[in-house]
């Protein structure tokens, strides 16, 4: 405990920093849209925080997008501007109508200042939209040609068990490289091109994962053709939905989808999107996007049926077993989305049809009682949405090839000013298969669930924002896990207060309450597996405050509590942080955090955030008593060459030994660097 004891005092000694007089005494920040760059910003936390795992390399690829080619609002499509995800549909349109009114023409500075005030003095977001957008396109700029470079380097400073003994025959190195050209005007037709090739510790090859494309967008009604890596996203995701989507968190009224139909895809996640061409045509009033997908999917074959089990997307291939799995069944897949545009009812109605299918060279016989059995699937959908100036409706349906219905509806409204609501109803049959949806729900794909989510977002008075949200599901059917008929509760009320400019406190509160097969023994002393019900409630408090020169300070207190209703002990979790971010120097930023931790065991396990080199951000998990530290350098010594430097540790009070098998480390701590060069010509 001595460990913990220490970082104890170092928080506290943070936390005195925080609020001392001295830095009260410096004038107060200006918003954050000053900001450069995404690190620290809480909102993209929040974000990230409410992507699946697989998903958020994709959410921080699309920014790296923004960063690079700026939204012209003034000029852009309102679809292009409501997938941004920091906007919600009403925000989209009402930013869009002051970019396109002649006041943005006449006074610029004062068209910024009335998009920003669409967002009610919410820095975090206000930075985000500065970042990824701006008012219009310089009609005599041409942009010519722009070329990235991302090379990255990652290795822990302690080896595991697989590298010692052979299992891991690779070197412990993660290598990326990544090329990114662009040739064309800045409102004109373009050419894009990516090439990408990554390396995980324990693999061989240094081109184990190969991703890129050549993409050709906006010749006249071509809006977009692609060539290699794609993805596709349609209506609510219950027939396509292969990027980032937004899930329950702490914006909650932002819970609709918000297409891109297609985009090209070089993100490192493996496992995700499609291989070979597509076309997207449109017009003002009309989308359509058609593609064929060839590629191999890892996958284990039994050796005696020749069947394959449920596919594998870690895109580990370290081991024998690993690299006998990869690319074993090769998958095809074609389909395409036709979507009309049309003024209704005092604002646009959108309706549109997906269909896609999909086969596979060994049929597959998953472990899970409702996966997709065999060697062909389709699925198709027809979705709506109509949006007005306060109220977004949306929803679709679909169809699969075992015959059963999937469907999802509901609406966003601003319901004065300073109150917004948000609804969802969903129902997805247990023998539904969608290989490539993942729309809005409890859990991963689109499956065996029904539920009804209600969100609220209050802007009681200047400062103050509540979002408060409940979701109420039921799984009809047993799942893999549990194997009965099982439901669920969750909700959470989250509050932010500016106490003063530059100063902010946040307050979460969340509670769980969901069914869930445990490991148990009875009086006759026998192994058994009931279901019981698990609840498990958490607050957190969060006090930040910046400094017009950049320095950012934020301490952060944590506490969860797991009861079980009956066989398993409770179990709680205490986690206590601060983070303070520097700028020595206009090329310099300097981002700490020192954690420390404590659980009664795994199931009381304490998550959070943590920002890496650029492209990259990690949900750690906590339990036990620790300390978790990290220190990130962020340098700019030429203008668009940046170096950026990690290091990450972790160290655990009273173990041996972390983590377990092949990837088990000796010893109580484990350290992590990353190297990375963004250089941009």
């Amino acid at each position: 405990m001595f460990r913990i004891t220490t970082g104890c005092a170092a928080l506290l000694c943070a936390a005195g920093l925080l609020l001392s007089p001295r830095m009260h005494a410096q004038e107060m920040a200006v918003p954050a849209s000053t900001e450069n760059d995404l690190t620290g910003n809480p909102f993209l936390e929040q974000l990230l925080n409410e992507q699946a795992e697989g998903e958020q390399s994709a959410l921080l690829e699309r920014f790296d997008e923004w960063l690079q080619n700026p939204l012209p609002l003034a000029s852009a499509r309102l679809a292009d501007i409501t997938a941004l995800p920091f906007l919600t549909r009403a925000e989209a349109r009402r930013v869009r109508a002051i970019a396109r009114d002649s006041v943005s023409v006449r006074d610029p500075a004062l068209a910024c200042r009335l998009i920003d005030s669409v967002l009610a003095g919410d820095a975090d977001r206000i930075a985000l939209l500065h970042l990824c957008t701006r008012l219009r396109e310089a009609p005599d700029v041409s942009r010519g040609y722009t070329v990235a470079l991302r090379s990255r380097l990652q290795q822990e400073d302690e080896p595991r068990a697989g590298f010692l003994d052979g299992r891991y025959p690779g070197s412990r190195l993660r290598l990326q490289q990544r090329l990114r050209a662009q040739v064309g005007e800045a409102a004109g037709p373009q050419l894009d091109a990516a090439v990408l090739i990554e390396k995980d510790p324990g693999e061989i090859a240094l081109t184990d994962h190969l991703a890129g494309y050549v993409s050709v967008r906006d010749v006249g009604p071509l809006r977009r053709a692609v060539l290699g890596d794609f993805a596709i996203t349609a209506g609510q995701g219950l027939v396509f939905w292969q990027a980032f989507g937004l899930a329950k968190g702490g914006e909650a009224v932002r819970v609709g989808r918000a297409p891109d139909l297609l985009s090209p895809y070089s993100s490192a996640t493996e496992g995700f999107g499609a291989s070979g061409a597509a076309v997207q045509l449109g017009g003002d009033f009309l989308d359509a996007v058609v593609f064929y997908s060839r590629r191999g999917r890892d996958a284990s074959i039994d050796s005696e049926t020749g069947t394959a089990g449920a596919f594998s997307i870690d895109g580990l291939h370290r081991s024998e077993s690993e690299q006998a799995r990869r690319g074993s069944v090769d998958e095809q897949m074609a389909g395409g989305h036709v979507g009309t545009r049309l003024p209704a009812f005092g604002g646009m109605l959108g309706i549109g049809t997906s269909a896609q299918g999909t086969r596979y060279s060994v049929p597959s016989e998953p472990r899970t009682p409702f996966g997709f059995r065999g060697d062909e699937a389709w699925v198709l959908g027809a979705d709506a949405a109509w949006n007005g100036d306060r109220l977004s409706l949306f929803g679709e349906a679909a169809w699969a090839h075992t015959h059963v219905p999937a469907f999802i509806a509901g609406m966003e409204a601003e319901l004065t000013p300073r109150v917004s609501a948000a609804l969802i109803l969903r129902r997805y049959h247990e023998r539904f298969v969608s290989l490539q949806g993942a729309a809005f729900g409890e859990r991963d794909g689109v499956q065996n669930e029904e539920g009804a989510y209600i969100g609220l977002r209050l802007r009681p008075a200047r400062g103050v924002k509540i979002n408060a949200w409940m979701d109420i599901y039921r799984f009809p059917n047993r799942t893999y896990f549990v194997h009965l008929p099982s439901s669920g509760v969750e909700g959470m009320c989250a509050a932010e207060f500016t106490i003063a400019r530059g100063t902010v406190l946040r307050l979460r509160a969340g509670h769980v309450r969901k069914d869930q097969t445990v490991a148990a023994v009875d009086d006759l002393g026998r192994d058994i597996r009931p279901i019981t019900r698990r609840l498990q409630s958490s607050v957190r408090a969060e006090l930040q405050h910046e400094a017009k020169n950049g320095t950012r300070a934020r301490l952060r207190a944590e506490y969860a509590q797991t009861t079980w209703e009956a066989f398993l002990a409770p179990g709680d979790g205490m986690l206590l942080s601060a983070d303070l971010r520097v700028k020595p120097h206009r090329t310099l930023s300097l981002l700490g955090r020192l954690t420390a931790y404590g659980t009664d065991s795994y199931d009381a396990r304490l998550y959070q955030f943590e920002h890496d080199v650029r492209g990259v951000m990690q949900n750690v998990v906590m339990y036990g008593d620790g300390l978790r530290a990290y220190l990130l350098a962020q340098w700019e010594p030429l203008p668009r060459i940046v170096l950026g430097l990690r290091y990450a540790l972790t160290v655990q009070d009273g173990v041996r030994s972390m983590s377990s098998g092949a990837d088990e480390i000796a010893g109580d701590r484990i350290g992590k660097v990353s190297l990375q060069l963004d250089a941009e010509w």
